[in-house]
Parts: C-alpha cells; sequence; structure tokens
C-alpha cells in the first residue's frame, strides 16, 4: 500500500516532468520562431504591424464607446 509519501513522490516526479517537457517545447519554439524571423524579416514585420493594429482597433472599440453618464440624460431631456 502506497503511503502518502510516496504518493506525494510520484506527484512530484510527473509535476517535474510535465515542467521538463514545457521548458523543451519552449526551447524548441524559441528557436524556430527565431529562424523564421531570420529568413523572413519583412514578413515577421507585417505581421507584427497587423497584431498591433487589430488590438488597438479592439481596444478601441471596447473602450471607445462614450455611454452617457445619468447628467447628461437628464440635461437632454430639457
Amino acid at each position: 500500500m502506497a503511503t502518502r509519501k510516496d504518493k506525494n513522490d510520484e506527484d512530484e516526479g510527473i509535476v517535474r516532468r510535465g515542467w521538463d517537457t514545457t521548458k523543451e517545447k519552449i526551447a524548441h519554439a524559441k528557436e524556430k520562431t527565431d529562424e523564421f524571423v531570420q529568413e523572413n524579416p519583412w514578413k515577421s514585420i507585417g505581421v507584427a504591424a497587423s497584431v498591433g493594429a487589430l488590438t488597438a482597433i479592439g481596444v478601441a472599440a471596447l473602450f471607445g464607446r462614450r455611454k452617457k453618464s445619468w447628467f447628461d440624460s437628464f440635461r437632454d431631456m430639457f
């Protein structure tokens, strides 16, 4: 029968293996991204500019709408 310490050690091993796998995947993605940017600098700039523009449009759409305050609504009645 497994004790609580054995179970904790097993869980810790699972978490460590998962973390190690994640670090390896991140390192691989970093290398591939770096290669792509080195080989396609203008395409990378275009993608970055597009993402920035879409983000700005989205933020403006969300926060750019100004609702009338209660005072403005009251003043419009007269």
